[in-house]
Parts: structure tokens; C-alpha cells; sequence
């Protein structure tokens, strides 16, 4: 994942906290501070790193789930990361940091690899009066708690496993459109490229996809979310959402199943986003940036590939005029 790239996943975090989100998930932890205690801070990124391993986690620095941002020093790094990477036994996540200014105060990304799980910690109290003889331990995150690893979730880390493929957004566009008197559609399609290994089918269902959508300037979050994964393009916008779908050459190793997508090889395919939205919660809106995300989970898989962008607003009109209100692009 490039700079920038973790930059925007960092922002898209903190635009969703802002619009009253719960933004901490399997990935990605709020700190409002440096933690303190290097040990219990690698116990908690091992414990997340070894319950994604081969996905990416990302923690905040700087940010609160209650308080917004509240900003850092961004150079405690240099001396927070050695103290904290000291108390791994073996390999250390590899660690890529980022630092941006975010409403005027400085917030630190950091981003950590997954691949060489599991990570094993050293015990704090181990060598110490009543500290008993357990000198080492595998931690996992479990919801906002971190436990110790169960031999299960040690033969899911072990076990050799296909990694996940990778997705590069290439294009999405969002449009708005009237359905009734005080009800309004807003469908945002998006068009990823999967880098897949030739030869090993992979197969996402509708049901094991999640999405959501936002308008972060007006603090608008929506995550009841409609989702469908396609393997075929959108031909044109129609006055009442997408009206045509013709066969896309390009998608010959993704082919098209009953709610469902197998992906034979690397390829491109399609997504779409929809929710519905009153009267209400339309009026008044600036709208000016429309956030989205996604989250695919292959099936007989307990890992997830997620995909996040922004589309940016090209047309706005009177409804009573028509029924598209709005229509968003990719820059």
C-alpha cells in the first residue's frame, strides 16, 4: 500500500467517526495517546495482527472514538516503536507510519503488515514473584478485548493458505435518483481489478459482501447498504438507476454466478453500492465528496478484501425538475 494510499484509508476512518460512525473494526484501533506500557501495547498489536493475519491492520493515532481528533507528536514514534518491537519474541510486524494534519492537529498512521504471523509476545510478569512459569504467549484480539490464542485459531494462522488476492480500484460513479414523492435511491458502481493467481477459483458471494456510504462534510454515515458483485458492465444510467448490462470481454477469468462472482484468474469486475434515502435526510445536503466502502469475504475464508474510494460530485439539480438529483465521478 503506497503513502497516499494509507493517508486516504486514515481519512475515510476519521470523515466516518465524524459522521457518528463506530469506525473500529477487525482492522483498524483509535489511540488518543501514545500507549504507555510497550508491553501491553505489542500484546495488543500482536493479538489484532494475529486474528487478520495476511490482511492489513491499521492503527490511529491521534484519534478518539469519543473525542474526535486530539492530536500527537508525531516524532515519539522514534522512541515509542524500538520499546514496543522489544517485546516480540521472533519476527515484528513490519511497521509503515504516516503522519497528516487533520483539522489542525497532527495524527499518526500506522499501518502493519500481517504476513509473518503468529507473532508471540513476551510475558510482563514472567521471571517476576508470582508471575508463574508461562514465559511466552500468542495473543489474539477478540472484539475490543485480547486473549490468548486458542489451538484452533493457532491451526488457522498455520496451515498453509492461498493468499488473498489483491483489488485495485480502477473507476466508480454515484448517482441519485427520485423513486417517489419523499424517497430517493442513491447507487454508487465501482470497477476493481483483482490481481488473482491463474488456476485457483475464488468465489465471493452477494451474502459475504458488506458496503457503506457517506457524505463526510455532512457527517451522513449509511450503512444499511444493499450490495451485488457482478461480472458484467453497466452499459449506461437510466432515469430510474442502471438500466442496460452487456458483456464485458475483459472479464474472461471472472465469470458471472446466482448471487456470486467465481474469479479463475486475474480480471476485472464490478460492484455496486445502494441505499435508500427520505426526503429529510437528502435536504440540505452539500455533498460535494461521496465516500464508499467494501467488504468481500471469499467463501470457506475467515479473511476479507476490502476496497475504499471517493467519488466527487458533477451534477446537482432540482429534483422537481427530474428524477436524477445527483451524480458523483472518480477524479
Amino acid at each position: 500500500m503506497r503513502t497516499v494510499e494509507i493517508e486516504a484509508w486514515a481519512l475515510r476512518v476519521i470523515n466516518r467517526l465524524t459522521a457518528g460512525a463506530k469506525v473500529e473494526d477487525s482492522n483498524v484501533e483509535l489511540k488518543s495517546v501514545w500507549p504507555s506500557e510497550p508491553n501491553k501495547a505489542a500484546r495488543r498489536i500482536a493479538g489484532l495482527c494475529n486474528s487478520i493475519a495476511g490482511d492489513q491492520a491499521l492503527w490511529l493515532i491521534g484519534v478518539d472514538e469519543k473525542s474526535g481528533v486530539t492530536g500527537v507528536a508525531a516524532d515519539d514514534l522514534a522512541t515509542w516503536w524500538p520499546a514496543v518491537s522489544a517485546n516480540f519474541d521472533g519476527a515484528v510486524p513490519a511497521l509503515r507510519d504516516v503522519a497528516f494534519q487533520v483539522q489542525g492537529k497532527e495524527v499518526v498512521a500506522l499501518l502493519f503488515q500481517t504476513d509473518q504471523a503468529p507473532y508471540v509476545v513476551q510475558n510482563e510478569v514472567f521471571g517476576k514473584q508470582g508471575g508463574g512459569p508461562v514465559a511466552l504467549e500468542v495473543p489474539w484480539r477478540n472484539g475490543t478485548t485480547v486473549r490468548t490464542a486458542t489451538r484452533a485459531e493457532l491451526i488457522r494462522i498455520l496451515l498453509p493458505a492461498s493468499d488473498l488476492p489483491t483489488l485495485t480500484l480502477m473507476d466508480a460513479e454515484a448517482a441519485l435518483d427520485r423513486r417517489e414523492e419523499d424517497s430517493y435511491s442513491l447507487t454508487l458502481t465501482a470497477v476493481y481489478y483483482v490481481h488473482a493467481a491463474m488456476g485457483d477459483s475464488i468465489v465471493l458471494p452477494n451474502h459475504q459482501a458488506e458496503g457503506w456510504l457517506a457524505f463526510p462534510k455532512d457527517k451522513a454515515y449509511f450503512d444499511d447498504v444493499e450490495v451485488g458483485l457482478f461480472a458484467q458492465r453497466q452499459s449506461r444510467w437510466g432515469s430510474i438507476g442502471v438500466v442496460a448490462r452487456t458483456e464485458d470481454r475483459r472479464v474472461h477469468t471472472v465469470h458471472q454466478g446466482e448471487d456470486q462472482i467465481i474469479i479463475d484468474g486475474p480480471g476485472f469486475f464490478r460492484s455496486y453500492l445502494r441505499c435508500s434515502l427520505t426526503k429529510e435526510m437528502w435536504a440540505g445536503k452539500v455533498a460535494v465528496m461521496l465516500d464508499f466502502g467494501i467488504t468481500m469475504r471469499p467463501a470457506r475464508s475467515d479473511l476479507a478484501m476490502t476496497a475504499q474510494g471517493t467519488v466527487h460530485l458533477t451534477k446537482h439539480e432540482d429534483v422537481a425538475k427530474g428524477r436524477r438529483a445527483a451524480e458523483w465521478k472518480s477524479r
